[in-house]
Formats: C-alpha cells, sequence, structure tokens
C-alpha cells in the first residue's frame, strides 16, 4: 500500500507502479526471511540476545536483520528500473 501511495506522488505510474509494488512485496519476503535467519543463527549458538546494547531487544543485529536481507535487493531494483 505505502509503495503505491508512495509511487504515485512521486509520479511513478503505468508498469513502473507495478514494478514498484513488485520490488516492494519482494523486499518484504526478503526481509521476513532475514529476520528468520538471524533466528536460525542465535539458535544454532544457543544465544538469546546478539549483543548488549539494546537489553531485552535481541541486540543490534536482531534489530537490523531484515534491513540488512532487503536493502540490497530494493536498492538494485530501484536501479533497474530507473527510479
Amino acid at each position: 500500500m505505502i509503495a503505491v501511495i508512495g509511487g504515485w506522488l512521486l509520479d511513478v505510474r503505468g508498469l513502473t507502479l507495478v514494478a514498484l509494488v513488485a520490488l516492494a512485496l519482494i523486499s518484504v519476503a526478503l526481509s521476513i526471511v532475514g529476520d528468520l535467519f538471524e533466528s536460525l543463527i542465535k539458535r544454532h549458538a544457543n544465544v538469546k540476545d546478539s549483543g548488549a546494547l539494546f537489553p531485552g531487544h535481541g541486540g543490534v543485529f536482531d534489530r537490523l536483520d531484515g534491513v540488512f536481507a532487503a536493502l540490497p535487493i530494493f536498492a538494485l531494483g530501484k536501479v533497474a528500473l530507473g527510479l
């Protein structure tokens, strides 16, 4: 929904808007995969938190794992779309 509204406000129309929405959906899926992968790494290491900077929040890596997984694909997709 945000990709549709944001794309429309930034004057992205037609197939480019559809591609932007698809890119956003792919990025969301990869963000979820990144979060699950980081949780898997912590389980195998028998560690509850990946750091102590944010106590009770799982650490810095746990806050940014989805971003680390999705950002490169989203950035490459935007370059490919010419946005």
